[in-house]
């Protein structure tokens, strides 16, 4: 985890590159949904629509894999939901304007 906190002390001065590779460093120890969102989050702060869209998605998916152990779904993370479906609208939105 030590590699999340790094991350999320270089996102607060803006290191987003070196905090998107800490946040890969810290889920590639242990797979980590929180590392992903936070990753994703520094993705965005770059401009980086698609990537973090990917990486939103890759993070909901973790977090409802591991709601499927539990009995109810309470271990899901409303925030990711919600952030994944925003920017999923924002692509669609992004891709009628090329068209």
């Amino acid at each position: 985890m030590v590699h999340a906190f790094a991350g999320n002390l270089l996102m607060t001065t803006g290191s987003y590159e070196d905090a998107m590779k800490a946040f890969t460093n810290a889920d590639s120890v242990q797979h980590c949904a929180f590392a992903i969102y936070q990753r994703a989050r520094c993705q965005l702060a770059i401009g980086d629509i698609e990537g973090a869209s990917q990486d939103l998605l890759q993070a909901n998916n973790m977090y409802n894999q591991n709601s499927d152990f539990h009995e109810n779904k309470m271990h899901q993370n409303p925030i990711v939901l919600r952030d994944n479906i925003c920017l999923h609208q924002l692509v669609e939105s992004m891709h009628l304007l090329q068209e």
